[in-house]
């Protein structure tokens, strides 16, 4: 036997042995490609594509913490009237200032007038009050000398897609808060809508909402239940109308709300007009800011209304009542008509000392009150640090004064947004 035939034997033989073990093998499956979330950039930071689709989400929020002060006195009493009808009577506020007295009086229907003036949007709850006496006592919550402590949570979800008619979004807010000495805390939808292109329908601000960056003016104007239009101009000038809702079951006619705004590098200006087809009563308002340097901003409002309105500005002592009605009423809006003044004007100045750290001060004049004819006024001011990314740390303080109010109020606020 030649070493050829050795190794071409030896070679037909471990082919045969192979050929045997290949047939034994166990075959593993390859593994299924899986899809990772990808990070969709189209409508900024932090949208995502919901696995399997060409649409985006993006989930976020905010947490606020405030701690409230102010050193006004007790402002809403019932006065009792024995000698009237047992379910009808007078509410009497006492605004914290030198004069004005402002009586609120109902009838047993519930209707009611505000020093004779018939306002349809309120109407009082007739089983608060003892029905020997109509007498009954509202302690304005928040408006004693003292702490009121707020957390507030907040939860938004922001899905959109591209269609042939433009972007179409849908956006859902929930919030909550919790104040010191009460149970509240439930999430609430606070805004739920739809938008395509131009149109947007469901819950949101009113268009009537713009007030101006220190927070303690009044801008007038609450969220609501809307069909509303956006005609972009080009230029930084565009055009909206709204159709809105803010009572329910109460009649045909919607208010109705028109905005012009331009924005250019040199800062921003819009007006607004609104009608108030419960009340039947307009407002009109226009806002302005300059940037006079990288640092220093100028603000400017001035607003006009024909009588109490949704749209009203609030002073200090007006907000505060508002507030104690509605939380008496147990969170009800039926006191949203209440105050405002014939005319109001604003200004602010604000200044970007670093990155961190904005300075704000400013003031508002409020003209005329519907209710009471006072004049008043505030003034404030306001620091913003930020502390670490999404994270402010505020500080503000605030002089009611005028016919109607004689206090101070301000708050310290943390903030943090994801």
């Amino acid at each position: 036997m030649t070493i050829k035939s050795l190794l071409l034997g030896s070679a037909a033989a471990l082919v045969a042995v192979t050929g045997v073990r290949a047939a034994d093998a166990v075959v593993v499956a390859e593994p299924e490609p899986v899809e990772y979330v990808r990070v969709c950039d189209t409508y900024g930071a932090g949208f995502f594509y919901i696995p399997g689709t060409e649409t985006c989400m993006r989930i976020g929020g905010l947490l606020r913490y405030d701690i409230d002060w102010n050193n006004a006195p007790d402002a809403i009493y019932v006065d009792p009237t024995p000698d009237s009808d047992p379910v009808s009577g007078t509410i009497t506020i006492n605004p914290p200032g030198p004069n004005n007295t402002t009586v609120i009086s109902f009838n047993n229907d519930g209707s009611v007038f505000i020093n004779g003036v018939f306002t349809p949007r309120i109407t009082i709850d007739l089983d608060a009050f003892d029905p020997e006496d109509n007498s009954a006592t509202i302690t304005q919550r928040g408006l004693d000398e003292g702490w009121a402590k707020t957390a507030m949570a907040r939860i938004n979800i922001d899905v959109r897609s591209e269609t042939e008619f433009g972007t179409f979004r849908r956006f859902i807010r929930l919030e909550g808060t919790s104040s010191s000495g009460t149970n509240s805390g439930s999430l609430q939808v606070a805004f739920a809508y739809v938008e395509l292109g131009g149109l947007l329908v469901g819950l949101y601000d009113t268009l009537y909402d713009g007030e101006m960056s220190p927070e303690f003016d009044s801008g007038g104007g609450s969220p609501a239940h809307q069909i509303r239009y956006t005609f972009g101009g080009g230029n930084g000038i565009t055009a909206q109308l709204s159709i809105e809702e803010q009572d329910y079951n109460l009649d045909y006619t919607p208010n109705v709300v028109g905005k012009l705004m331009i924005e250019q590098g040199w800062g921003s200006a819009a007006g607004f007009v609104a009608y108030d087809a419960t009340t039947e009563e307009w407002a009109a308002k226009l806002l302005a800011a300059f940037k006079v340097t990288d640092a220093i901003t100028l603000e400017g409002m001035a607003t006009y209304e024909s009588g109490s309105s949704d749209f009203s500005v609030l002073s200090g002592w007006q907000g505060n009542v508002t507030e104690a009605l509605a939380y008496f009423n147990d969170g009800t809006s039926w006191v949203a008509a209440i105050g405002g003044y014939e005319y109001s004007l604003a200004a602010a100045v604000s200044f970007q000392a670093t990155d961190k750290l904005n300075l704000k001060v400013g003031g508002q004049y409020f003209a005329n009150a519907h209710i009471n004819g006072s004049d008043d006024y505030a003034i404030g001011g306001q620091v913003d640090y930020t502390v670490v990314e999404n994270m402010l740390l505020r500080g503000q303080v605030r002089y009611n004064g005028g016919d109607s109010q004689d206090f101070w109020d301000g708050k310290i606020r943390l903030e943090s947004s994801f």
